[in-house]
């Protein structure tokens, strides 16, 4: 009964998953060497407001949970978020940083696979074009 039980699960959850489409995309998160770094780029440079009231600058990193430390393969590593506001978007975009571990750092090409992209339409001030 236990075996007829779980097939009929499977089969269930196999079936929900194929005919089941997202409905919408909630966040778009990407590992920084430093947040110290590439905050000012995205928020003063490209002008993303920083979802919350606290600059995300002055936050200590954080130890991460059993868990969330098996959900990431960071086990041992600290971790300090920022999250923007993406104007006229339905979904946040989120900066990570991990620290306190051995990582590798990676430059992939846009064909690579797992190579990300976030392409957004900007109103750029006319100081920045060269003349």
């Amino acid at each position: 009964m236990l075996k007829l039980l779980a097939t009929a699960t499977l089969a269930t959850a196999a079936a929900f998953a194929q005919t089941t489409p997202v409905i919408q995309l909630q966040n778009f998160a990407h590992t920084t060497e430093s947040l110290d770094k590439t905050v000012p780029f995205y928020r003063d440079v490209l002008g993303l407001p920083v979802n919350g009231a606290r600059d995300p600058l002055t936050a200590q990193p954080q130890k991460l949970d059993d868990e969330m430390s098996k959900f990431t393969g960071t086990k041992g590593m600290s971790f300090r978020g920022a999250t923007f506001r993406i104007p006229n978007a339905t979904f946040g975009f989120e900066l990570t940083e991990f620290t306190g571990g051995s990582r590798k750092a990676v430059r992939p090409n846009l064909q690579d696979i797992g190579a990300a992209t976030l392409a957004c339409r900007c109103a750029i001030s006319k100081r920045f074009w060269r003349k």
